[in-house]
């Protein structure tokens, strides 16, 4: 094999093998592997003796998902995501109860017709300790609602749902929320009255600091526009 061939194919190696690493945690193989060694990398400091079963892949889901069992047969679910962090239901639940999480967004959620809240609570499989809990609150209007005469409205709308939720959570849960996100979207009820706006999801999400709701940062973040 002549250099240049030599050179080549040095080159196709390097890029595939770039390639293998970049995209590792997306490919079914890896990606479980991966997936497995955060889910036991993050049960040895929370749930210690806990062992990862087999890793099943959601893409409704975490999306990457397991049993983890106990020495004395006690079982834990958990997911993982591409990004490295941890779904633990049970954790999660222990937090909504002791702030009364369910019950706030039930209410709401019949109160503020055509917004729907969560809290989306997920930790660091390297640092259990981190929260990454996410306020997330989605509206919805259908063509009798007029569409946002500018971005500034929409951010408004963003805004006011926001407020809205951020208001009824306890000032524990508030002290815990690292992340806001708000998500818009306008809709026809009859394909032949849509319009270009209404196959997009508007999104902005931005951190919070020191319990309070960004409100400024609402109005300023970079807003993303996502296909339907």
């Amino acid at each position: 094999m002549n250099l240049k061939k030599r050179l080549a194919l040095g080159v196709l190696i390097s890029t595939l093998l770039a390639f293998s690493a970049y995209y590792a945690e997306y490919l079914p193989f890896t990606g479980k592997w991966i997936a497995a060694y955060r889910m036991d990398r993050y049960a040895q400091e929370q749930y210690p003796g806990f062992h990862c079963g087999k890793v099943y892949f959601n893409p409704c889901g975490a999306p990457y998902e397991a049993v983890l069992t106990g020495d004395s047969g006690q079982e834990v679910e958990l997911g993982c995501g591409y990004d490295g962090l941890i779904g633990d239901p049970l954790r999660a639940e222990r937090w909504m109860q002791n702030n009364h999480i369910s019950k706030v967004m039930w209410a709401l959620n019949r109160l503020e017709q055509g917004s729907y809240g969560n809290v989306s609570c997920q930790w660091r499989y390297d640092m259990p300790e981190r929260l990454v809990f996410v306020l997330k609150v989605q509206i919805r209007e259908p063509e009798t609602v007029p569409f946002p005469e500018s971005e500034t409205a929409l951010r408004e709308k963003m805004v006011a749902a926001l407020a809205s939720y951020w208001a009824a959570l306890p000032e524990s849960a508030q002290a815990d929320i690292t992340d806001v996100e708000a998500v818009y979207r306008h809709y026809a009820t009859k394909r032949e009255e849509q319009q270009p706006y209404d196959n997009s999801f508007y999104i902005v999400h931005v951190s919070v600091t020191n319990g309070v709701l960004p409100i400024e940062r609402i109005m300023t973040a970079a807003m993303k526009e996502e296909k339907i």
